[in-house]
């Protein structure tokens, strides 16, 4: 079985605009395992308000830096570790544009292999889904 992390802020939870959940198979991870079929199992590590590396004075221990080694050895071994963040970085506050952004993409593909935690993961791709950036390592 192939196993895909998805690691994400509140849209790969799956929070619905009134605040909820979205069912399994109404969020876009429940419909990637029913494209892929029962030969990939997708593992959702969500969280609302998370960024890639900003800490939150509003909500606290939301930057997805200080969390990804954590997820990548906790699941592992992995096969596709699917990166979906950067929304909640364009809060005002931030001051953020698509360029600091992106920045932290550049080296999560290949420093998540390299880390004590993730000397054992066994992944083929890194996929990096920002607001503003579609992009496949």
């Amino acid at each position: 079985m192939r196993r895909i992390l998805c690691y994400g802020d509140s849209n790969t939870f799956g929070t619905n605009p009134s605040g909820g959940r979205w069912q399994y198979d109404q969020r876009w991870t429940g419909i990637l395992s029913s494209l892929l079929g029962p030969d990939f199992q997708i593992i959702e590590e969500g969280l609302g308000g998370r960024t890639t590396v900003f800490d939150d004075p509003l909500e606290l221990h939301r930057s997805g830096r200080e969390f990804l080694p954590v997820a990548l050895h906790s699941h592992r071994p992995l096969d596709l570790v699917i990166l979906s963040l950067g929304t909640n970085d364009c809060k005002k506050f931030f001051n953020a544009d698509e360029k600091i952004i992106e920045k932290p993409y550049n080296n999560w593909h290949l420093s998540s292999r390299l880390t004590p935690m993730g000397r054992d993961i066994r992944y083929h791709r890194c996929w990096c889904f920002l607001p503003f950036i579609l992009e496949m390592r």
